[in-house]
Formats: structure tokens, sequence, C-alpha cells
């Protein structure tokens, strides 16, 4: 299992692929894969909020 095949699971609406994973290797695929969404850059704005206020 290669983190390339997770890619291929969903190939076509109506069709589901199930594969077998460990929680160590789903974490580090979901750090891996997050890296793409919303990399950070120097000087970047960085938004916090305190949701007690």
């Amino acid at each position: 299992f290669k983190k390339k095949d997770v890619a291929f699971i969903y190939r076509y609406d109506n069709t589901l692929v199930g594969t077998k994973i460990t929680g160590a290797n789903l974490k580090k695929y979901m750090e891996w894969s997050a890296n793409y969404y919303n990399p950070w850059k120097e000087g970047d704005v960085t938004i916090s909020f305190n949701p007690k206020n």
C-alpha cells in the first residue's frame, strides 16, 4: 500500500473500495496530505480567536 494508492479509492461515484491501514499509517498519511491543502509560508497572516468570547 502506497500513499498514491489512496487517490484511487473512489474511482467512480458509485464504487467504494476498502483498504486496511493501521492507525499510525493513517495518521502519517493524513499529516502528509494536509501539506497540500493549506501550506503556511513565512509572512502569512495567522488568525486566531477565543471561542469563549
